[in-house]
């Protein structure tokens, strides 16, 4: 499928490069683009796909109203 049909989720997480780990296993993701700021923490961002679906995770940064789910 292509990229103009492809589903693209964005899910806040408190930490996208721990994240990654867990999700590519979980998921059996593909690894995307992957945006690292070692020295500025609330601003990185990991692409994956998995199948038809583009799963964007993106550090929690209150000051762009990227805020946690509340469970």
């Amino acid at each position: 499928m292509s990229k103009q049909n492809r589903l693209s989720l964005n899910l806040v997480v408190a930490d996208a490069l721990k994240a990654l780990q867990f999700y590519e296993h979980v998921l059996d993701a593909t690894r995307g683009d992957i945006y690292a700021f070692p020295k500025q923490s609330q601003e990185n961002e990991v692409n994956l796909i998995v199948g038809n679906v583009a799963l964007r995770l993106i550090d929690a940064n209150p000051m762009y109203d990227c805020i946690l789910p509340q469970i």
